[in-house]
């Protein structure tokens, strides 16, 4: 996504589409759609947090384009409990819809992405180091997380689960833990916090559930469990990786 006077257009196969204008019907909508998903950034080695997510991006819509040509309708596993951890770990890249987990991605786990790089450069001695230590975290936050959840979520509740819902609250409690009063929407007034989000969106949608409810198209309680174990595990996880780094003196 790219922004310009007019407002946000949308690059997809080298052509241009606009998506909404500053002078519009909907103007503030436009508006936090410039601030919160157009990182106008290049692919570059030296801005790992933008490439780890062009590139979860691309395996997300790739995923979401080859299921509609599988005749068996997705290629991709979902998680099944923890007996295949494999499975559960893939799980994270189904895709049933093309705009599924997309705006997390963007909202949520690119701040996140921010601050692990922030920690492995300042935890590391070198570049390579640096690196190795980036993406593997990212691996851990995405795929281990996110895959132990959604399997979490379909022990206890026997529905399937996909998705990176899990990791994508992973995300947000890696936040909440490394900066709580950091704003991750500040749209019309409303003014939410990684820890606001990772609340409301578990008991909005744990409320829906119990009451019969569909309020979020395809979210369903598993998707809430996996949702909580995610953020519970990336807020553990930011005190695991202080500790190993010793950084708790260190300002980010």
């Amino acid at each position: 996504m790219t922004k310009n006077a007019k407002g946000v257009d949308i690059g997809i196969l080298k052509n241009e589409y606009t998506i909404c204008e500053y002078f519009g019907r909907a103007p503030v909508v436009c508006d936090w759609i410039s601030g919160s998903m157009c990182h106008e950034l290049e692919l570059s080695d030296r801005n790992r947090p933008f490439v780890a997510l062009r590139l979860l991006q691309m395996m997300k819509i790739a995923s979401f384009m080859i299921g509609i040509c599988y005749k068996y309708g997705t290629f991709i596993p979902v998680a099944y409990g923890l007996k295949n951890p494999v499975n559960a770990m893939v799980s994270t890249f189904y895709q049933p819809r093309c705009y599924s987990d997309l705006v997390f991605m963007n909202a949520c786990m690119y701040p996140c992405f921010v601050l692990v790089d922030n920690i492995s450069t300042a935890g590391t001695s070198s570049n390579e180091l640096a690196m190795l230590h980036y993406y593997s975290l990212i691996f851990v936050i995405v795929t281990v997380i996110g895959g132990i959840a959604n399997a979490i979520g379909y022990t206890i509740t026997k529905e399937i689960v996909g998705g990176m819902k899990g990791s994508s609250a992973a995300a947000l409690g890696f936040i909440c833990a490394a900066k709580p009063h950091k704003m991750i929407i500040d749209w019309l007034n409303l003014e939410l916090t990684s820890g606001d989000i990772l609340f409301g969106i578990f008991a909005v949608t744990t409320s829906a559930n119990l009451f019969g409810f569909e309020l979020v198209t395809g979210w369903r309680m598993s998707d809430s469990i996996a949702w909580m174990i995610g953020g519970l595990g990336g807020y553990g996880l930011f005190n695991v990786i202080m500790n190993y780094y010793n950084l708790w003196w260190w300002s980010f």
